[in-house]
Parts: C-alpha cells; structure tokens; sequence
C-alpha cells in the first residue's frame, strides 16, 4: 500500500502572540536618608530582553524578511533571550532557511528547552535537514511541554509521518491513534491508523482501531475490504470473512468483497455459502477476469 501523507511539508507555526516585554526600567529611587540626594535622575537600567513587538507585527503582516533584518542585529546585545531565538528561528524557517534556523532554535532548545513551541520548531528544522531520530525526540517534548491541543495534533502528525519513513508502521498508527483521542474533527485518521497497522502485518489491531472509530462516525467499506484481505494473506478465514461481511454491510454492491467472501468461506469448508456469494459476484461484475475459475469452484456451467 502507498505511504499515507498529511501534508507536503512539516507543519510549523510562526509566533502568533508575542510575551509581554519586560517593562521599562524604572527609576532609582532616592534614599531620603541620605545626606547626599541625587541632583538628577538615575540612567535607566539596560533592558533584559528584546523588544520584539515591531518584528511581530511585520511576522503578522508575512514580511518575514522584514522580521528578520529586526531580529538578526538584536541577537549581538540579546544573544540568550528565548523569545527572540524562537522567534527568529521561525521566521527563518517560513523564509525556508532551514540551515540558518536550525542553529538558533537549537541555542533557544539548550537555554529554554520547556519553552512552547520551541521543541517543536526544533522538530520542524531537524526534520528538513534529514535528521529523523532527532526530530521524532523534539516533537515528543514538545508533547510533554505543551499542552495546547491545535500542537500536540500536529507534534503527532508530524512524528507520524516521519515514522512512516522508517517503516516503522505500528508506532506510526499508534501516534494517529492519539490524534484521533485529541481532535474529533479527525475520525479519517482512524482508516490510516489501520491501514498502517495492516501494513505492519497486523490485522487484528487494524480492527479495533476501525471498531473504535464507527461510535466516532468513521465507517469504511474499502477498510474492512482491506483488513479481509490481510486476514486472508494470515490464513485467519473466519477473521477475513467477518471482515468482508462487515464491507458489504457498508456497501452492498462491493463485487470483491463478496468475492473474498466467497473464498474466504471456501477456505473455512463451507462451500454451499461460498457458493451463493461466488454467483453473487459473478452477478455483480459478469465480465469478471476470473469467472472461469469462480464457475468451476461451485459446479456450474
């Protein structure tokens, strides 16, 4: 079966919402007991963070350019400020400057490692760069670091999709099984999780993820087609023909699926029901390529 894809590319959020500046400095207050008071008022004291509030309008405005020509000569007087690393780290990375992002997410991760969204911009630039095991560590702290539901469901997809690309099928289906526990706008994912897990060779989880999504309004007859056909390959017959069963349920016209059931029960020893549902696929696709075969398993003409 084909990779299942969510997305083209690793999905990141820009800073929607910037933490408060710190405050202005504020101004030394005179000892009124001593002898010698201050004839002017105290320098302020030098800021501790940047002022990051002009790039974040420009970030707001998609001149990510224009942010970052703000940010980078920030970075000489502000070199350990969290809020600024993150936030340079994701404009570089909607600009597609994964190398330079990458560094200063990096930095921004050792100085803040807990802070929200780091760890998962951090996922996004190790990503692009090819460097998998990485990633997949990032996103998961980001998912013990934020407890915001719209990143926790796309730390997961994006650990999904780079699961995929390890083979590493039931750990894939695993993370979409979470995402469908933490968004109910997603029942979809309860199909790719079992189609990942009937990749993995595993059928039987691949069934009680689809059971698990019908009270959540996933239905599929292509799925329990498809978990009949991997029962089938196991030799499990009675599994496969509930499967098939449950396809024709959803979709009585399905011409294979009473085919595999056909077989399935033929399988099973029980001819004279394979029988009925061989002349019923044979009714449903007459011109089928294999109707030489299915005529001579029940007998007729």
């Amino acid at each position: 079966m084909a990779r299942i894809d969510f997305h083209p590319t690793f999905l990141f959020i820009l800073a929607a919402v910037l933490l408060p500046v710190s405050p202005g400095a504020a101004q030394q207050a005179r000892d009124p007991l001593s002898p010698e008071a201050p004839t002017a008022e105290a320098a302020p004291a030098e800021p501790r963070s940047a002022d990051l509030s002009q790039a974040g309008e420009l970030v707001s405005a998609t001149d990510f350019a224009g942010a970052e020509s703000i940010l980078v000569p920030m970075l000489e007087q502000f070199p350990d400020d969290p809020a600024l690393l993150l936030m340079l780290g994701e404009v570089r990375l909607a600009l597609g400057q994964v190398d330079k992002a990458l560094p200063v997410l990096q930095h921004g991760a050792e100085i803040s490692p807990e802070r929200p969204r780091v760890q998962f911009q951090l996922g996004s630039a190790l990503a692009a760069s090819g460097k998998t095991e990485e990633a997949l560590a990032a996103f998961g702290r980001e998912l013990e670091n934020n407890d915001n539901p719209e990143i926790q469901v796309m730390s997961l997809l994006n650990r999904t999709f780079l699961l995929q690309n390890l083979k590493r099928w039931e750990n894939a289906a695993a993370e979409l099984v979470r995402v469908a526990v933490l968004d109910a706008t997603k029942a979809q994912v309860y199909g790719d999780a079992a189609s990942l897990y009937i990749q993995a060779g595993n059928p039987g989880e691949a069934e009680k993820v689809l059971a698990a999504g019908e009270p959540r309004g996933f239905q599929s007859a292509q799925h329990h087609y498809s978990l009949g056909a991997a029962y089938y390959q196991k030799r499990m017959f009675p599994q496969a023909a509930e499967a098939y069963r449950r396809c024709l349920d959803l979709s009585p016209s399905h011409a294979n699926a009473e085919r595999g059931l056909g077989l399935a029960l033929e399988k099973a020893g029980q001819e004279t029901e394979a029988a009925a549902h061989f002349r019923k696929y044979l009714e449903l696709k007459p011109d089928a390529g294999d109707r030489d075969r299915i005529l001579e398993a029940i007998g007729d003409d």
